[in-house]
Formats: C-alpha cells, structure tokens, sequence
C-alpha cells in the first residue's frame, strides 16, 4: 500500500483514530489534513495517556474513551509493537483488521511530504539563508536554530530555514511563523567505525538547488547551524557569498567522524565566520583558523515557571530533575549511582529523568534501578515539549554530560530557579561557577555527587542563595543577548564586504 491507496481507503470512513502520537502519528496526521481530510474526522489515541497529552492542540485519547467501532483505525507506530496494538484494539472490541504503518508506507509518506514542502524559490528576499542539520524538536540545536531565527527576525534581518529531511521540528517553525522549506541533503559525518571515504554524492542536487534558491532569493548569506551540513557552504561558495559556520558539538563525543577531516577543514576555513557556543567548543576542532572563530553563547528564552524562588526544598519529599536525551555521553548513570546511596541515608528523595528512551543505554540503566531496589524513587519520562513543569516541580537539577558544548538545560534550570548540580566536564564549568550559582562534582563520581545532594538538604540557606545567584546568571544566556551578538557579527560582514 503506498499513499495514495490509503487515502483511497480512509476517505471512506466516517471516523480514522491514529494509533501513536509520536513523529510517525503526526506525520500521518499532517497527510491526512493536507490532502483535505477535515481534522475533526481524526482522533490520536494511545493505551495509556495518563499525562493528558495533546497533540496540534487535540488531547490524546486513551482507548477505552472513544467507540472504535465507528471508523478505521490506523496504527502509526514502529512495525515491531503493530502485533501488540493489534492484540489489544481486540480486548476494547475493535474486530476490523486496522491499517499498519509499515516502514516503506512511512518513507512514502515523507518523501511526498518533503517533496510538497519543497523550499520555494520564489518569494521576497532573503538575509540569511539557515541550514539545520536535523529536523528534531528534541534537539538542542534545532531548538536555538528556530529560536535565534525569530529573533533575528524581529531584529530586521529576513532569515529562512532550509530542512534536509522530514522530521516534527517543523512543528516549532510553524509556531513561530517562520518561513522553512525542504532541501534533502546528507551530511559529511558517519559512525566513528564506518569505512565510508566518500561524500554523499546526492549532495549536488542539493548544492544546485540551494543556488537556484539564492539567486532567485537574492540572499545575503548562508548560515549552517551544525558541524554536521555543509552543503549550504559549498552553494555560498560557488554563489560568490558569505557564509557563517555555527559550531555546537564535538562529533567524536556523538560517536562520530568526519568523512574527510582535511576537506572538512578547508571549508570550515574558508566561512567568513565560525560561532563556536563556548570557550570549550572552540578547542574542539584543533584545525580551526583562531582568527576566524568569535564565541557567542547560545540564548534561551525565558521561561514561564512561576515558582521560581520560593517553593525550592519545602515539601518532604526531594525533588530531582535531570533534562536531556538518555544516553551514554549524557552520564545519567551518576545519578542512578547516587540514588542508590542516598537510599541508604534514608533520604526521601524522587528522580524524573526527562528526555528520549531510544538509546540501549537505557535498558542498562533501568536493570541498574531494578538491582539498587529504587523503582519507586527512579522515573525514566522520555521526551516532552513542555519541560518547564518538572523545572518547576524539581527542588535540584542535575546535569551530568560529560562533554557539554554548552548545555541548554543547564541555563534552562538556572533560569527556572532549580539549584543546579552540574559535571565538571564541558562547557558546564564555564555556565556554573562552583558554588555561587551552582554545584559541581567530577564526572562518574556518585559518592561526590551524592554528598552534595545530601549538603544542598542540610544548608537551606547557602542552597537559596545558590539558587538565587543561578537565577541571575541564567538570565545572562538570553535569546536577546545572543541575538544581539550574531546580528552584530552578520553586519559587520555585509559592512565589510560592501566597502571591499
């Protein structure tokens, strides 16, 4: 069945509940409407929706709230849980073979997507032309790509997103009204221990359409958001315009390599600019011309907790927080580690780990809670779009990365009013000052780490007056501040260029 075929089927039916309201759910949902199928026609539902989630503004259903029976069901989930779904639509009376999502039906799906989506060549003129290196909503980087996009828009510099492939960040544009197209492209990275030596050659498709777009869009210059794209370098390059390279991560730590490290130095060279995001991030990549890089610290907005300053430490229970995909390099496991002690110190405590469940990584921790006997205390939440509540439930958040570029939620927390426990790795020690506005321990040190949990408990005092410094200094990583700056360095390479 591709496409077509299941909207010939489902246009039939009075009723389509899509079963899963994860990035293959909305996906299928954003089929559905664009091909004229009234929203209020399609109802999300899941098993178990205890957190009353909503989805494009449509609360979640659970599967015993809604009559199966008066339409079709579509199961938009991995193929490997299909059988299970199937099994147990039966238990709540659902007798009609549902349609699966099957992996060839989802790529159809989003190549079509991609390709009605297509970045338009025609329109008004472009400033900045911003390339992402993922489609995540879950990432970091996308995140402060879409944010510093309608910043600087608001500013007067006309900027647009290019997207390389399908993915839900599209979502967080759509919110913010900022103009996004599609340009499939690959990028120049693969795993550490991959042989490949050659790069994507479907790239030149890319590269000439982007200079189609930048011809025909008059751009000023192109911005690549990520050490991982570099196709809108080589169009800036061939278009005779400055380009910007915005540097975020260490792609060894992400268990990557560069395809060709030399090639990937020269280019890198060759930007008018390289933002690197910390004093950290710009030791990274020893190759990098130093004359060439200017440290901006990535900007967050500003959050909308309310509790900020005066609910920290007063119930019985504490409350611990850690934010972030669950991975290796995340370190989640210092925290695992120091529940375990603190369990003995008969300290009531409750952890939310918040962020993806998609790594191995995790199975490894949740055997680790199981061994430690800590399952009441330990919740592994996965991913959310609204972080701010458990910032604001969280007496303490803990940043535990070993290798943090800048860390995001480590400004987030501070912002929020959490005493922040960060690892002395990263750029972490850069945001932290060690003590003042927050906490430090040596990375894979639990027993460091949960002496000082166990200190912030007894030194009400000294915890609130960290909290309050955190406050403050978490207010210096703005979306404001960093707008600002970037605006400022993209001027000045159109002043330099136009007195040239």
């Amino acid at each position: 069945m591709n496409e077509a075929q299941l909207l010939e089927a489902i246009n039939r039916e009075e009723r389509i509940y899509i079963y899963g309201a994860g990035v293959v759910g909305r996906l299928v949902f954003k089929r559905f409407v664009e091909n004229g199928i009234s929203p209020e026609k399609i109802c999300f539902i899941v098993t178990d929706n205890s957190d009353q989630v909503t989805v494009y503004g449509r609360r979640v259903n659970n599967i015993n709230e809604v009559p199966l029976s008066d339409g079709v069901v579509v199961i938009a989930t991995d193929i490997k849980y299909q059988v299970a779904i199937c099994e147990k639509l039966k238990e709540y009376g659902y007798e009609t073979d549902p349609i699966g999502i099957n992996e060839e039906l989802r790529r159809d799906m989003e190549l079509n997507h991609v390709r009605d989506k297509a970045f338009r060549e025609e329109g008004e003129d472009i400033d900045i032309l911003l390339m992402t290196s993922d489609n995540y909503k879950g990432s970091g980087a996308f995140l402060c790509a879409a944010e510093l996009t309608d910043a600087l828009r608001q500013r007067g510099i006309r900027v647009a997103i290019v997207l390389p492939e399908y993915g839900e960040g599209e979502d967080i544009l759509d919110e913010l009204g900022v103009e996004y197209g599609y340009v499939p492209s690959k990028g120049w990275c693969v795993g550490v221990s991959d042989g490949e030596d050659t790069l994507p050659y479907e790239n030149e498709q890319a590269v000439s359409a982007l200079k189609d777009i930048i011809k025909k869009r008059n751009v000023l210059s192109v911005h690549n958001n990520t050490s991982y794209t570099y196709v809108g370098a080589l169009a800036a390059l061939d278009s005779g315009i400055p380009f910007v390279w915005h540097l975020r991560e260490k792609v060894s730590d992400q268990g990557c390599r560069f395809i060709n490290e030399e090639y990937t130095a020269d280019l890198m060279n060759r930007a008018d600019r390289i933002i690197c995001i910390s004093e950290f991030e710009s030791r990274v990549y020893p190759f990098l011309k130093r004359e060439k890089i200017r440290v901006i610290y990535d900007g967050i907005r500003e959050s909308g907790s309310t509790s900020k300053k005066s609910t920290r430490f007063a119930g019985d229970t504490l409350s611990i927080v850690n934010v972030g995909v669950v991975t290796e390099r995340k370190g989640q496991e210092d925290i695992i580690n120091a529940a375990s002690i603190l369990k003995t110190k008969e300290i009531r405590y409750e952890i939310r780990l918040v962020g993806g469940l998609g790594d191995p990584y995790v199975e490894k921790l949740k055997q680790a809670v199981i061994d430690y006997g800590i399952q009441e205390q330990i919740h592994f939440e996965g991913f959310t779009d609204d972080v701010d509540k458990y910032y604001e439930w969280a007496d303490i958040a803990i940043v535990s990365s070993r290798a943090e570029p800048f860390g995001r939620c480590t400004a987030e927390a501070m912002q929020n009013g959490c005493l922040t426990i960060g690892a002395n790795a990263g750029a972490t020690s850069e945001l932290i000052q060690d003590g003042l506005n927050g906490l430090l321990y040596e990375p894979g040190n639990a027993t460091e780490l949960a002496r000082i949990i166990i200190e912030t408990v007894a030194n009400e005092e000294k915890s609130t007056r960290i909290i309050n410094n955190g406050i403050e200094r978490g207010q210096y990583f703005s979306l404001d501040r960093n707008a600002d700056a970037v605006a400022e360095l993209y001027r000045s390479i159109w002043n330099g260029r136009s007195q040239a």
